[in-house]
């Protein structure tokens, strides 16, 4: 089967735009959702124009079928492991995941409760399994509809993830079935060396106690999330914002920014800020080349494009005020940290042992991989814009926990995987070489890439551990059920929704 990103556009790009189309129908009351529903689809018609020039220069690869239908099953099953479809060990995470998935399929949207709260989350990746089983309700009640709203959610994870993966194949140009079970390892198992980190801050007995089982945890100040962790804790805020930077990279001009931009605003605004900073330099690099080749105004053109212009002051704005209803960017919260009151984390402390430490956290998480594959990315900006985003974003903090630093780093990590994957395709015939000098520096990096991918081995681990001590595959986190039984939940919720822009004069009554 032969495949190239033209070829994968259309399936993908109304995957990743279903979510927003949803949510500005069945949230939004009918005057501000007609405008915006037609805004969005004009945007979307705008992005999956043809471009004949793209088309011709773009790279194709052939994959058998039978080797895509492979891959598609192995994504079933490590989507399984991480409690996707709600019969294996799920991580404590999904405690407030599954309340929320519960509340979308049994309560009308946008969610109220009793309580005089209302949901404000992330919730876009829910929402086309949500939709579908909500359907359900009257004829098998709530026990139909959550049993297929599960499997609906595994599935429709599982297709984005395999998404994933065959703009990865694309992007590469791999060749051969070598190639590509290389690429697949890669995006499963590559994380940051946190192994070397449990040592080195002696946090071996906390981190392998059974309770735990999770190596990202040996720093409690800062943590990038490797692939697989993403998935069994976050899948809501990683898929999509995924696809979004794989688009991203195969994308010839800036036109469709916009409309990438608000499918990863629906999954979240952390990831999205990550992938807009990517995006700024992009922008700037292509106006720069467009004035130095003459061609000034095409390149304004395309980044005016009507599609961005179109997204950004209508269904960009709309979700903005949605996301600011939540307690942890409003007033509510402002004495714990919002998002205008951001502050450098480790001036508050001593600043030469928080710097310190800082300096060990990212060479091991992010600085090694960096240096290594310095060599193939020296010309390339974004490898700049990774390093240099990847250095800031973990002294900001939003709200209560560490979400900023593990949530906006997810588009640099990505990218980071992107970069790795890159050298060990144009180098891994190095490892053949008799001399230790001439293949030096790919074998750091295969060593280091085997060093982190004991993160998501524990990952995975983890579900086989507790099904075998705990023996029984229904391991559900399931413990909330809904929120309608809690208090007002600090990130999830909006206290005072009457008091609104959001739910005063936008949202469905």
């Amino acid at each position: 089967m032969n495949l190239s990103y033209s070829k994968l556009k259309v399936p993908i790009f109304l995957y990743i735009s279903l979510p927003a189309f949803l949510f500005l129908a069945f949230f939004l009351r009918l005057t501000a959702a007609v405008p915006c529903i037609a805004a969005y689809a004009a945007v979307l018609g705008f992005a999956l124009r043809k471009d004949p020039e793209a088309a011709g220069a773009e790279k194709q690869i052939t994959v058998p079928a039978r080797t895509l239908t492979v891959l598609f099953l192995l994504v079933l099953l490590w989507t399984f492991l991480g409690g996707l479809n709600g019969h294996w060990f799920q991580t404590s995470d999904w405690d407030c995941r599954n309340a929320i998935f519960r509340d979308l399929i049994t309560h009308d949207w946008p969610v109220r409760y009793q309580n005089g709260s209302a949901l404000v989350y992330y919730i876009g990746h829910w929402l086309p399994a949500a939709g579908l089983a909500k359907l359900l309700l009257p004829l098998g009640g709530l026990d139909l509809a959550w049993a297929v709203g599960q499997n609906l959610l595994w599935l429709w994870t599982a297709v984005g993830v395999y998404f994933v993966l065959l703009l990865l194949l694309t992007y590469y140009g791999v060749e051969g079935e070598r190639q590509l079970w290389l690429v697949v390892l890669l995006f499963v198992f590559f994380s940051g060396m946190d192994l070397i980190g449990v040592f080195v801050t002696n946090h071996v007995s906390y981190i392998f106690s059974p309770e735990v089982l999770h190596l990202e945890w040996w720093f409690s100040r800062y943590q990038f999330s490797s692939i697989t962790t993403c998935i069994y804790w976050v899948f809501n805020q990683s898929v999509i914002p995924w696809l979004t930077v794989a688009c991203f990279l195969q994308e010839r001009t800036p036109r469709n920014y916009v409309f990438l931009c608000i499918a990863c605003l629906s999954c979240g605004p952390f990831p999205l800020l990550g992938l807009a900073i990517l995006m700024l330099v992009c922008g700037i690099r292509y106006l720069a080349q467009g004035i130095r080749a003459h061609a000034a105004g095409q390149s304004i053109r395309e980044l005016l494009h009507p599609g961005n212009l179109l997204g950004a002051v209508t269904v960009v704005p709309v979700y903005l005020i949605y996301y600011l209803c939540n307690n942890a960017t409003s007033g509510t919260a402002a004495e714990e940290g919002s998002l205008l009151s951001a502050t450098l984390q480790w001036f508050s402390e001593g600043a030469v042992s928080s710097l310190l430490y800082f300096l060990v956290f990212f060479a091991l998480e992010a600085g090694a991989y960096l240096v290594l594959v310095y060599r193939d990315q020296k010309q390339n900006p974004l490898y700049y814009t990774v390093f240099a985003s990847l250095l800031l974003i973990p002294h900001f903090r939003v709200g209560r926990s560490n979400d900023f630093c593990m949530r906006v780093s997810i588009p640099g990590v990505f990218l980071l995987m992107v970069f790795c994957g890159e050298a060990l395709l144009k180098h891994w015939d190095e490892l053949k070489m008799p001399k230790f000098s001439q293949k030096a520096q790919t074998l750091l990096l295969v060593v280091c890439l085997l060093i982190g991918a004991a993160t998501p081995c524990v990952e995975i681990g983890r579900g086989f551990y507790h099904v075998l001590t705990e023996h029984t595959t229904e391991l559900a986190c399931d413990p909330i059920y809904s929120f309608e039984n809690e208090s007002v939940m600090y990130n999830f919720s909006t206290e005072f929704p009457n008091e609104t822009i959001f739910f005063r004069h936008l949202a469905r009554q």
